[in-house]
């Protein structure tokens, strides 16, 4: 297969939109917390306020670290809340 003009073209305006974007502040794949977006909790799965303590930590949508997402699902219900997963892992 033969390189072409255009397809070296594509390349590079592939490359300078995902450099733009980075230096934007919008790497691909993350979400900007004070937007509220993120994955729903799935509180469903647990017995509230019966939550395990084991230690998988979740950053919420409000740049706290949640334990866990049971406890995380525990304190949107006490709170009257909406808080979201905004990664897995410690903010």
């Amino acid at each position: 297969m033969r390189t072409t003009s255009s397809h070296v073209l594509l390349l590079l305006s592939i490359t300078t939109m995902c450099l733009v974007l980075n230096v934007l502040g919008a790497p691909f794949g993350q979400h900007d917390p004070r937007r509220n977006e993120g994955q729903y909790p799935e509180c469903d799965r647990y017995s509230i306020p019966y939550c395990h303590r084991a230690y998988f930590p979740l950053c919420g949508t409000d740049q706290q670290t949640y334990p866990n997402e049971c406890i995380l699902c525990d304190q949107n219900l006490k709170n009257k809340v909406n808080v979201r997963i905004w990664k897995r892992g410690e903010c």
